[in-house]
């Protein structure tokens, strides 16, 4: 049997302790240290092939649906060294020009 993949192993992490609340949130991470690692973005697009609905919004900022979605890249994104925030997203406002 082989290893399973970090991405497997948050997922049944965070399933377990984090409550899986709707609506939006914003993850704006940061490592100061270091660049980040081809993997981690890879680890990224799995976690949207396993049903979260993460959208990037700028180079360290996604935009996510559902609490689990959040707290599963944020976890992602401190294995990574990252210093991480996510934020709830009441109202998203469309100013049109």
């Amino acid at each position: 049997m082989g290893r399973k993949k970090l991405v497997e192993i948050l997922d049944k992490e965070i399933r377990k302790k984090v409550k899986d609340v709707e609506g939006a949130y914003l993850v704006v991470y940061d490592n100061y240290k270091s660049r980040y690692p081809k993997e981690f973005y890879k680890r990224i697009v799995e976690l949207q092939n396993m049903g979260y609905k993460i959208r990037r919004v700028q180079k360290s900022v996604y935009l996510c649906e559902g609490l689990q979605a959040a707290a599963i890249l944020a976890e992602l994104a401190e294995h990574h060294d990252a210093d991480v925030r996510i934020f709830k997203v009441e109202k998203e406002v469309f100013m049109e020009m």
